[in-house]
C-alpha cells in the first residue's frame, strides 16, 4: 500500500486573460429581442444595441491545491490506483477531480490499465455566457473553460515492455555501448463534458535508453 498527500501553492502575475477571447453585451438590458430578431448567431454579434470587448481578467492569481493518491497492490498482476484533489482559486473557482487505474498484467511484459476521470467545476466570479455581461463591470470573460461544468474522462491504456527490451543496438548511436527499445505505449480515451463538449483521444509513446 502507498498514500500521499500533497499541497500546491500557485502564485501567477502578468497577462492571464485570453485577447482573442471575445465577449459581448447587449446595451439594450435584454437580449430577448435581439436574438428573437437575428435567429443566425453572426447577425447578432453585428447588432447595433451589442457591443463586444476582448476578454478581461486580473493580472495576479493564486492557486491552492490539495490532492491525495492511494495505491494498493492487490496482487502481483493486479493494482488499483487512486487520486483525488480538490481545487481552488482566486478567480472563484472551485472543483473537485477524482480519478482511478487499474493496472492488470496478464504476463510479465504486458499491462492493460482502464482508467476513469471525473471533474467537477464551479464557475468563475467573472464568467457569464453570451450576451449576459455587464459592460460597467471590470473583469468578464465567456469562455467555457471557466464555466462551471461536469467533465468525464474513460479509456483504455496498453503498455508492451519486455524484460529485455523490444529490439536492442550495439555501437548505435554510441560506440562501445548498447541502446535499447524498451517499451511501447497506447492509450485511448473519451472525454465528455455537460456543456456538450466532447472528444476521442488517442495517444502513443515509446521509451528508449542509450
Amino acid at each position: 500500500m502507498q498514500a500521499q498527500v500533497v499541497y500546491n501553492l500557485t502564485y501567477q502575475s502578468g497577462l492571464l486573460s485570453t485577447p482573442f477571447h471575445r465577449v459581448y453585451f447587449d446595451t439594450t438590458g435584454t437580449n430577448i429581442p435581439i436574438i428573437e430578431d437575428n435567429p443566425v448567431f453572426g447577425n447578432v454579434k453585428r447588432h447595433p444595441f451589442v457591443n463586444k470587448d476582448i476578454e478581461r481578467l486580473p493580472s495576479e492569481k493564486y492557486k491552492h491545491a490539495l490532492a491525495g493518491r492511494f495505491n494498493y497492490h492487490i496482487s502481483n498482476w493486479f493494482v488499483l490506483r487512486t487520486f483525488y484533489r480538490y481545487y481552488f482559486d482566486t478567480f472563484g473557482i472551485d472543483s473537485h477531480t477524482f480519478s482511478f487505474e487499474i493496472p492488470i498484467k496478464p504476463t510479465r511484459f504486458l499491462t492493460f490499465y482502464p482508467f476513469y476521470r471525473f471533474h467537477l467545476q464551479t464557475a468563475s466570479s467573472f464568467f457569464k455566457p453570451f450576451l449576459q455581461h455587464n459592460q460597467h463591470d471590470r473583469y468578464y470573460t465567456s469562455d467555457y473553460d471557466l464555466s462551471g461544468f461536469t467533465a468525464h474522462k474513460i479509456g483504455l491504456g496498453v503498455i508492451y515492455s519486455p524484460p529485455e527490451g523490444i529490439v536492442s543496438f550495439r555501437n548505435i548511436p554510441f560506440r562501445n555501448r548498447t541502446s535499447a527499445f524498451e517499451a511501447l505505449f497506447l492509450r485511448y480515451a473519451r472525454y465528455y463534458r455537460s456543456d456538450e463538449l466532447s472528444a476521442f483521444i488517442v495517444s502513443s509513446g515509446v521509451r528508449f535508453s542509450f
